[in-house]
């Protein structure tokens, strides 16, 4: 591991932009990454955030033989640094869209399980979506450039 003073001069001195590698070595956290179209699907920058960290999580851990996984409102917290509320408001929102289930059993921690296929349903619609509207664009660009030569009001 770097000294702080020398790994903190490599990471001012780096003009490429700041190393992954480097900063889990300097701090140990792992990046969170998720795909915008997330954020596209839910309408939340939050919920988008828990959504790709589940599937992380999901996907590092695995589930019950039910799909159901434990991670506790504090893991979450200190792992993507959601607060509580900004933990419940994207599990609402995630719920809402029937991508997320819940159950807590007596006694038991809360439960969490992703509903893949309503994601993979949201997300070729959004994809059809978006190919559509491209489409669109293309025919109104090319009627556009077809009436060049006809008069403008």
């Amino acid at each position: 591991m770097h000294s702080p003073n020398s790994a903190y001069s490599a990471l001012q001195d780096d003009a490429q932009g700041l190393s992954p590698g480097l900063l889990l070595e300097l701090f140990g956290q792992t990046p969170i990454a998720f795909h915008p179209i997330y954020v596209d699907i839910t309408g939340s920058l939050t919920a988008a955030l828990w959504l790709a960290y589940a599937a992380y999580h999901v996907a590092e851990c695995g589930t019950d033989a039910d799909g159901y996984f434990i991670k506790s409102q504090e893991d979450w917290a200190r792992e993507t640094r959601l607060t509580r509320r900004e933990q419940e408001s994207a599990r609402a929102r995630l719920r809402e869209l029937g991508l997320l289930e819940e159950r807590r059993g007596l006694n038991q921690p809360l439960a969490y399980r992703l509903v893949t296929a309503r994601l993979v349903a949201l997300l070729e619609a959004h994809c059809n979506a978006q190919q559509s509207l491209t489409a669109d664009a293309g025919e109104l660009t090319a009627a556009d450039s077809s009436s060049h030569g006809s008069p403008r009001r």
